[in-house]
């Protein structure tokens, strides 16, 4: 295998072109639209995607499409076809009707298309004209009997034409994975009914065979990441131990929302993101929500009968968001293509109409501008409500005595998605995609039993997403860029200070980083210091209790309801809500320390915060984001001012 700029010097009689076209971690970005804001959008989409597929195609007559997961969930249309509407009889789901429609040749699940069960998954494939296949996903029948959730990989047989117009055929073969921490992470929703095996372990153990088989070229469509040994991520994204398994020729990457080839991508051995190979083999890593096309440009040759092999290659993505040659000129973006948006109107029409429905009103603005530099009023509403709903569901459990409390997560805090990314909604009426807004995953609610010991590592892990400040520094960077901000949790109903001017107790992945460190300091709960041994239980959601690390033994409780619908219906409840800024945390002083953060520009709308936070605005990011500086010297004082607890935290729920 070689890129372009290193052909092979073996002779050959017969020469193929071959384009691979690969799209990756859509997450139901069905077409060019914000359905939060429902607004047009213009840097992903599979509607826009099909443009470039088009175009992609009529300057290759030899051409696959291929899908590599995390299809179904993730936008507004795709959660509400797998949480609530469901698939009518005689329907195709709509995101596999559009793939239909632009002739996909294969397909691999990633381990979000499980988020709505096994029977939705399976009754959504179904429909599909072209093979998903997955070879490390099992689901377990009666007697311990794991079988293939799916055909493990499948062969495809094309007719092409090469150099000079003869035709050729040729037999592709294709691979699927799925990141082996997939059961762990749905065991909430899927129990024992799916388990999932080692990416790496499994191709050395299917390649042979596929390879028996008469494939002439084999293509992994691998739904993981590329990160360097050692990255905390490592674990789930093993792109590169994978592409030095003998027989696998290309890759399709995904998982983990990152570009490959990228003049910024990981440094390791035998990665080489200037020619977009990996160990020498051809791969893409084509961003997220249809941000990107990957495309591989293969020259195949064979001498006389011989086998077909891989002469030269070229690996490179094509924007959404950049316009063509073209278009530039007019500053159009890439267009939606007619033929997807017809097929999808129906669909759109629906799911815009069922996020218009008025739920009530809000006293206050609520956004996530600075939900990782203080309490806000946006997680409070959150909060309360996971708290109130788990308050009644255990009402006549053993757990009813025990004092809850409430985990959140800033909903949108920028990072990949830009400037526009955090929640913006003003005082005034509320829909339902505005919750949607709140809270931007489709999990289900769940309540977690930990100690005053494990809730400290909890909050010392979730401490992690800030760098190390040094006292009198002024211009260093507050957030670790490696961690990412959803990792981050609140607990309400707790009080604690962070103290930064430690380092970090805890890596992004769990692990020990200093054990002598320690940032959550005089953590209590309704004014007394938390023990060790106090007992709480933890209103949270599915995919928290499902990978965080408080080891063996924890008591998780299930429920079937999401945490959407549960403030759904608290804002209904109340009509009008008027949600506190409660003082959960505040950061310890660090004399003289100056830390920078990016945030909307959107921001500036709220001066009347940044006295309260200790804030000042700084200057507009290259990327169009309004950078923020905190000075730590005397930070978060209005904060401990502030008296009172939620009702809902209190003693007498």
């Amino acid at each position: 295998m070689a890129s372009s700029s290193n052909p092979l010097p073996n002779a050959c009689d017969i020469r193929l072109s071959l384009r691979l076209l690969a799209t990756t971690d859509l997450h139901g970005s069905l077409r060019g639209f914000d359905y939060t804001t429902d607004q047009p959008r213009y840097d992903g989409g599979l509607s826009r995607i099909a443009s470039l597929v088009a175009r992609a195609r009529r300057g290759a007559p030899n051409s696959l499409l291929f899908d590599n997961g995390d299809l179904l969930q993730g936008s507004p249309l795709a959660d509400y076809w797998g949480q609530k509407r469901g698939i009518h009889p005689g329907e195709i789901h709509p995101l596999i009707r559009a793939m239909n429609a632009l002739g996909y040749d294969a397909a691999a699940p990633g381990n979000h298309d499980f988020d709505f069960g096994l029977d939705f998954l399976i009754r959504v494939m179904r429909d599909a004209t072209f093979p998903y296949i997955c070879a490390n996903a099992f689901h377990e029948e009666k007697g311990g009997i794991h079988d293939p959730l799916l055909p493990p990989w499948t062969i495809l047989t094309r007719d092409m034409t090469d150099e000079t117009g003869c035709p050729r055929q040729i037999r592709i073969g294709l691979i699927g994975f799925v990141p082996a921490q997939t059961a762990i992470w749905q065991s909430i929703r899927l129990g024992s009914r799916l388990t999932t095996s080692d990416i790496v372990a499994t191709a050395k153990a299917q390649i042979p065979a596929l390879r028996a088989a008469g494939a002439d070229l084999v293509i992994a469509l691998a739904h993981t990441g590329i990160a360097p040994p050692g990255a905390p991520d490592a674990a789930e994204n093993v792109a590169v131990p994978l592409a030095a398994v003998e027989g696998i020729d290309v890759l399709i990457c995904g998982h983990s929302h990152l570009q490959f080839p990228h003049p910024d991508g990981p440094l390791a051995t035998g990665v080489d993101p200037a020619n977009g190979c990996l160990h020498g083999k051809p791969a893409v890593l084509p961003g997220y929500w249809g941000s990107h096309l990957g495309v591989i440009d293969l020259s195949l040759c064979r001498d006389g009968e011989g086998p077909w092999r891989v002469e030269r290659s070229h690996s490179h993505l094509l924007s959404v968001g950049q316009p063509s040659a073209s278009t530039a000129r007019a500053g159009r973006p890439t267009p939606e293509q007619d033929a997807i948006v017809r097929l999808t109107r129906q669909a759109h029409a629906e799911i815009r109409s069922v996020l218009a429905c008025d739920l009530g009103r809000t006293a206050v603005p609520l956004n996530s501008f600075f939900s990782l530099v203080a309490p806000d009023a946006a997680m409070s509403l959150v909060a309360e409500a996971k708290a109130d709903f788990l308050a009644q569901a255990v009402a006549h459990l053993p757990e009813a005595d025990l004092p809850i409390l409430a985990a959140v997560r800033p909903a949108r805090f920028g990072g990949h998605r830009g400037p526009s990314g955090f929640v913006d909604i003003g005082s005034g009426p509320l829909h339902i995609r505005d919750v949607l807004d709140l809270y931007a995953y489709p999990n289900l609610i769940a309540a977690i039993r930990l100690s005053g010991q494990q809730i400290a590592q909890w909050l010392e892990w979730s401490a992690s997403i800030y760098q190390r400040l040094r006292p009198g520094a002024t211009d260093q960077p507050l957030l670790d860029p490696d961690f990412p901000f959803y990792n981050f949790d609140a607990l309400y109903g707790l009080t604690y200070e962070i103290d930064l001017g430690k380092p970090a107790r805890y890596a992004v992945n769990g692990a020990l980083l200093d054990a002598g460190s320690r940032r959550i300091h005089d953590l209590r709960h309704q004014g007394r210091p938390v023990r060790a041994t106090d007992m709480f239980l933890i209103a949270t959601d599915s995919h928290r209790a499902a990978s965080c690390f408080f080891g063996q033994g924890v008591r998780i409780l299930h429920f079937s309801t999401s945490a959407r619908s549960v403030v759904i219906e608290t804002i209904r409840r109340q009509g009008t809500i008027v949600p506190q800024i409660w003082p959960v945390w505040h950061f310890t002083p660090v004399p003289g320390a100056v830390a920078w953060f990016d945030t909307a520009p959107a921001a500036r709308t709220c001066l009347h915060d940044l006295h309260r936070l200790g804030l000042t605005v700084g200057e507009t990011t290259p990327d169009g984001f309004l950078r923020m500086r905190m000075d730590f010297s005397r930070p978060g004082q209005t904060e401990r001012q502030r008296p009172g607890v939620p009702r809902i935290f209190g003693p007498h729920r």
